[in-house]
């Protein structure tokens, strides 16, 4: 049978490899969050328009606008 001896880390070791997680791992998540983030706004953007006459973001495929109660034009449901 194989003995595998295994050699803990020294103080010093274990904290670089804690500062390396720390150094690489922090800005691959902020980078993370910030593309699904922005993948999140711009889909939002596709499945929303602005209302003619109050200005705020409605859906898409909406007749009457949540925030003012004006209908919208027929050509600008397609």
């Amino acid at each position: 049978m194989l003995a595998v001896e295994f050699e803990m880390f020294s103080f010093v070791e274990l904290i670089f490899l804690i500062w390396v997680l720390i150094v690489v791992g922090v800005p691959v998540g902020l980078l993370v969050l910030i593309l699904k983030l922005r993948s999140i706004a711009k889909k939002q953007m596709l499945e929303s328009k602005k209302c003619q006459f109050c200005s705020e973001m409605i859906k898409r495929e909406a007749v009457v606008c949540r925030f003012c109660g004006h209908e919208q034009k027929a050509e600008d449901l397609a």
